[in-house]
């Protein structure tokens, strides 16, 4: 549950928010959410349509949310300026964003449908896999890649990496003995993981979106997508966000190896390619077997009655050196 703001806090927010406002001649349209952690508003400014976005907390009470709009502010505004007319169709362009205080920004107001079913954030719509759908992810990710290289070293330092015991706080490791009722099993995941760790630790060199979710991709055109939400980008492995939609696409299984050889095919990170995603695989699918053993959500509480074996079998597959979906 989201901490509620103190009457002073939405006071000090509510006068940063019109000075916003009145500083970029901003015309509310439509408020999205209103606190406790972020103001978000559909406004006009001139002739463009634009989402506001702010902090209503500052940095020093609360670090994590102002510290993602930062890291989503200044990447979006790299991809703008790097290569404009690659991102502009796919990202979010950035007008004017604020790293003193507050964090804001200010950006395009995106159009299209998003890619998740009903209320779920998990579930791709059926008609987001295709072979369009592919190219523009194998495209999109392979660019972002590619950037790596180049980032410049004052913003490198903004970004951090995830390592393997990070990775493993985030799934909730300590849930293992209730999702696999297995002493074995566990010992043999846990061994598994722990034998490529240092591996897994130093292949965080990959700009990594990190959450590449159902809801977080606007179709607006035949094979082309926005995607949205780069608050929790950072340097991750180049399997990754790749590992994300494959287990998304476990209804598609053709689609799946597709999906895997041609991203393997242009990437330039192929060493230690596949051991690390099959490591990514594992943690996905030990944080899924949670996910849908715990949902209240009736659409994915339907969809788990599959999904549930489904994970849990990739899981064994993969500790079992039995994981071949290439």
């Amino acid at each position: 549950m989201e901490p509620r703001l103190t009457a002073k806090e939405r006071h000090d927010g509510e006068q940063h928010i019109k000075r916003i406002i009145a500083a970029y001649q901003l015309t509310v349209l439509d408020v999205y959410r209103n606190g406790p952690r972020f103001f978000v508003a559909a406004c006009q400014m001139g002739d463009r349509r634009v989402i506001f976005k702010m902090c209503f907390k500052p940095p020093r009470t609360d670090r994590f949310p102002n510290h993602g709009l930062k890291k989503e502010a200044l990447l979006l505004s790299y991809f703008s300026q790097r290569d404009p007319r690659f991102f502009q169709g796919r990202t979010g362009r950035i007008y004017a964003y604020g790293l003193i205080g507050r964090r804001w920004y200010i950006r395009e107001q995106l159009s299209g449908e998003a890619q998740n079913i009903k209320d779920s954030n998990f579930i791709f719509k059926p008609s987001f896999f295709t072979a369009g759908t592919i190219r523009w992810y194998t495209t999109f990710f392979g660019r972002v890649h590619r950037m790596s290289h180049r980032f410049p070293p004052h913003l490198r330092r903004v970004y951090t990496g995830h390592n393997l015991e990070t990775n493993m706080a985030l799934i909730g490791w300590y849930k293992l003995p209730r999702l696999i009722n297995s002493p074995q099993i566990i010992e043999r995941t846990q061994r598994f993981l722990l034998e490529r760790g240092r591996l897994f630790d130093a292949n965080q060199y990959a700009l990594t979106h990190y959450e590449p979710y159902a809801s977080h991709f606007f179709k607006h055109g035949p094979n082309k997508f926005f995607i949205i939400d780069w608050e929790n980008v950072d340097w991750g492995t180049a399997a990754h966000d790749l590992s994300v939609i494959w287990c998304r696409g476990r209804l598609h299984p053709a689609w799946q190896k597709a999906l895997l050889r041609s991203f393997y095919k242009q990437t330039l990170f192929k060493k230690h390619f596949w051991t690390l995603f099959e490591v990514e695989v594992l943690l996905q699918s030990i944080n899924n077997i949670d996910y849908f053993t715990l949902t209240t959500n009736p659409t994915e509480k339907k969809y788990a009655v599959t999904a549930l074996p489904f994970f849990r079998n990739v899981a064994l597959n993969i500790i079992a050196g039995k994981f071949h979906p290439y």
